[in-house]
């Protein structure tokens, strides 16, 4: 791998990790941590060099006075220093510290290049653009407050050591955009501090949320459980554990019932009418599934077929499309049952789409059930109330 290839790799990297959304803190101060573990490398590394490119100005404008350029490369050493701290295994210092040494020694180092320049307007601007960035730095506001007075504190030190005077006209106006920038800063340190505070608790507030959602998503499952087991172990003999259960927000159930059962009970014994309506269920079974359905049972063991277990949107309409398959295989089983002199078969069908409740025993068909809601007897009601009409369509969310 080619030794760009790795840098823009590496910058790909951190600038996603800088992308990449905070978990939230315990407290205010380990959320700075955070943010400040971010920014500080980044920081750190473009201020390894910004000040050496003013070195050779320095010396053109004030060659005497060399104070200026142990101060700029001063700034290189804290930044490596801080790189190196930063990097150490287990960050044996915290982010915060650094981040608040870097930006105290910038702001007081730049002070006092001000000030032992004698307050020249070239250096003013230098020192009210270091001012106004300290807001940015995520940083305690005491700590910002602090260094924001320290700075102000060894410029007004240094330049009147070296006979600073804002007699002129110039002088002062320098004087009052630097008082400004300083008011200025102070007011946007305490106004991005509270927001970063504020940030902070609404984190903490959705997070709490969360894990509330998922205690009360607990509940409801052992309410569920705990409703449904009696009902589920008379099936299987052995409780149903709680990872069987699931809950689908949607879901068509198919209920079929076939008429003309009289009718085939005055023309074949009792075994051969248990034996024409196995036949009949596994007709059903064998159509439906071709058409995506599942095979289930309701609580009171009643046969009915689901669509969408597997996720699919349009569950209602592959229903649909099943049961009007099942009414054009009825017409050719029907005619053969005509030949054998048995009465044909009329299936009246029931259809509800909405919520419902799954369960998986194993070595047996799932059991679907409603709790809140009645889809599953939506559809075996209407499947036994609907008469010789093919269909009985039921959409239970409209009426829950």
């Amino acid at each position: 791998m080619s030794l760009p290839t790795t840098v823009r790799d590496r910058v790909s990297r951190r600038w996603r990790s800088l992308r990449a959304p905070l978990t939230p803190a315990l407290s205010f101060a380990e959320d700075l941590d955070n943010q400040c573990r971010r920014v500080l490398v980044p920081g750190a590394v473009v201020c390894l060099t910004a000040w050496l490119p003013y070195l050779w100005l320095d010396r053109k404008l004030h060659p005497d006075l060399y104070a200026l350029q142990v101060l700029r490369v001063g700034l290189t050493v804290v930044a490596l220093v801080v790189l190196v701290l930063a990097r150490l295994p287990g960050q044996p210092v915290r982010p915060v510290a650094l981040s608040a040494a870097l930006m105290a020694y910038l702001q007081v180092a730049t002070a006092a290049i001000t000030g032992l320049s004698g307050g020249d307007s070239v250096y003013v601007g230098g020192f009210m653009f270091i001012i106004m960035v300290a807001p940015a730095v995520p940083l305690p506001l005491a700590v910002t407050w602090s260094s924001l007075g320290a700075s102000l504190a060894v410029f007004l030190a240094t330049g009147f050591v070296h006979s600073m005077a804002f007699a002129t006209v110039h002088g002062r106006y320098s004087l009052n955009d630097l008082v400004m920038a300083g008011a200025v800063s102070a007011l946007l340190s305490y106004v991005m501090n509270t927001i970063r505070r504020q940030g902070w608790v609404q984190a903490r507030q959705l997070l709490r949320q969360e894990a509330a959602h998922l205690r009360d998503a607990d509940r409801i499952a052992a309410l569920q459980t705990a409703l449904l087991q009696p009902a589920l172990a008379r099936f299987e003999g052995a409780p149903l554990a709680n990872d069987a259960l699931d809950h689908r927000p949607e879901l068509t159930v198919v209920a079929v019932d076939p008429e003309g059962l009289t009718e085939l009970a005055t023309l074949v014994h009792a075994h051969g009418v248990r034996a024409e309506l196995d036949a009949w269920q596994r007709f059903v079974d064998s159509v439906l599934a071709g058409h995506g359905l599942v095979a289930c049972r309701a609580l009171d063991d009643t046969p009915v077929h689901v669509a969408g277990l597997d996720g699919r949107p349009d569950h209602a309409a592959q229903a649909q499309r099943a049961v009007a398959a099942l009414e054009a295989a009825n017409l050719a089983l029907s005619a053969e049952r005509v030949t054998r002199g048995l009465p044909p078969w009329r299936p009246r069908v029931g259809l509800a789409s909405g919520p419902a409740l799954v369960a998986r025993p194993p070595a047996a068909l799932p059991v679907v059930w409603d709790l809140w809601h009645d889809t599953v007897a939506s559809a075996v009601l209407a499947s036994a109330t609907g008469g010789p009409v093919p269909v009985a369509a039921v959409d239970v969310r409209e009426e829950n």
